[in-house]
C-alpha cells in the first residue's frame, strides 16, 4: 500500500459540512478512502476542531456524522499524540512559528509516515519548507459543483479533471 494521507482539518468539516465549493473534490477521495484505495490518518486534534461548532450549536446530527466517520472507516486510522509527538511539535512550533494544534498534526503526520498532508489552511501552505508539508491551492477547486468530472487526471475539456493519483490535486513531498 502507498504511504498514507494525513487529512488536515477543514478536510472534515468541508466535507460533512457540505461546503458549495470543496464538498464534491473530497466526495472523491473519501469515496477512495471508503474503498480502502487510500489510507488515510488524521488525529484527535481534528476529532477536537471538527467538534466545537456542532457542540456549541446543539447539532447533534452533525455530531454523529463526524463520530460515524471517524469510527467506523477502516482505511482511516485517528492517532493519538505521544511524549515523542510532542517534542517534534515544538521543534516544528519553534522552526516555524504555526500554532500548537498544527505543529501536533504536522509531527503525526511525520511520525505516521505520511508524505502528504491535505490542508486548506494558508498559514501552512505558504510555508512550504516543513515536510510533509502540502496542500491544495483554492484556485484548482471548481467554482460551481459541477465544474469538474473525476476521471483518474485525465482532462476533460478545457479543465483537468481532480485526481488523487495524479498529483494535480495535491502533490508529494519526500524528505
Amino acid at each position: 500500500m502507498k504511504d498514507p494521507l494525513f487529512l488536515d482539518t477543514s478536510c472534515f468539516i468541508y466535507l460533512l459540512e457540505n461546503h458549495s465549493r470543496f464538498a464534491l473534490p473530497l466526495r472523491s477521495i473519501f469515496s477512495d478512502i471508503g474503498k480502502e484505495k487510500i489510507q488515510a490518518v488524521t488525529s484527535v486534534v481534528t476529532v477536537a476542531e471538527v467538534l466545537v461548532k456542532p457542540v456549541e450549536l446543539n447539532r447533534n446530527d452533525l455530531v454523529t456524522k463526524y463520530h460515524e466517520l471517524f469510527t467506523t472507516v477502516k482505511s482511516l486510522s485517528v492517532v493519538a499524540p505521544s511524549y515523542n509527538t510532542a517534542r517534534l511539535a515544538a521543534v516544528i512550533r519553534a522552526a516555524y512559528r504555526f500554532t500548537l494544534s498544527d505543529s501536533f498534526q504536522l509531527a503525526l503526520a511525520k511520525e505516521h509516515n505520511c508524505k502528504t498532508f491535505l490542508t486548506n489552511d494558508d498559514r501552512l501552505i505558504s510555508r512550504n519548507t516543513c515536510p510533509p508539508m502540502v496542500g491544495w491551492k483554492s484556485d484548482i477547486f471548481p467554482k460551481k459543483k459541477d465544474s469538474y468530472t473525476r476521471t483518474a487526471g485525465r482532462q476533460t475539456g478545457n479543465k483537468s479533471s481532480l485526481s488523487v493519483a495524479d498529483g494535480f490535486f495535491f502533490g508529494n513531498k519526500r524528505q
